[in-house]
């Protein structure tokens, strides 16, 4: 009984990627779709469903969603159809990718996965919001490859970097 200015999920779409998890209801239900495009079509409803009963409840507040940042990985392990979220109405009002990745990471350069976030999002109503990980300040991060395991630690100013590149897309 308080006031909400939005609703937000987290990036936990689908538990497994084990064909044994689901394979009853796939094989009962599955209508000729591939276990993957089942999966992200179930994904895609409960998402649909959540935002429609956010709205109803109340169309002034927000429904967001904050999946990773590699939109490969939401697509081959999670199932979140996240450029249809993007680009079609009635999925989500904000996507708030979670961009934990310094500007050296290997594989996950900070400003190159904010620009391909920023262009799914070209001509869309769905706002994007850049999630960023203050955590990781004075770490090490060994996700990060050859050359950026020490950027947390060695740059004083990250975050303000990190803002002022995701603000240089909006």
């Amino acid at each position: 009984n308080y006031a909400v200015d939005g609703i937000q999920i987290d990036d936990y779409f689908y538990p497994t990627t084990s064909t044994d998890f689901d394979s009853s209801a796939y094989s009962a239900m599955g209508q000729g779709m591939s276990l993957s495009s089942w999966r992200i079509s179930n994904v895609n409803h409960m998402v649909r469903r959540l935002y429609e009963a956010v709205h109803s409840a109340n169309s002034s507040i927000e429904f967001g969603i904050s999946p990773q940042a590699s939109v490969e990985n939401n697509y081959q392990q999670l199932y979140a159809d996240v450029n249809r979220w993007c680009t079609e109405s009635g999925y989500c009002d904000y996507i708030l990718p979670q961009v934990y990745f310094g500007f050296a990471n290997a594989s996950m350069p900070y400003a190159e996965v904010v620009s391909r976030w920023s262009s799914m999002l070209q001509g869309s109503s769905v706002k994007l919001v850049i999630g960023l990980a203050p955590y990781k300040i004075g770490t090490i991060d060994s996700y990060a490859g050859s050359g950026g395991q020490e950027e947390w630690v060695n740059s004083s100013d990250m975050l303000l970097r990190q803002i002022s590149t995701a603000k240089s897309f909006s």
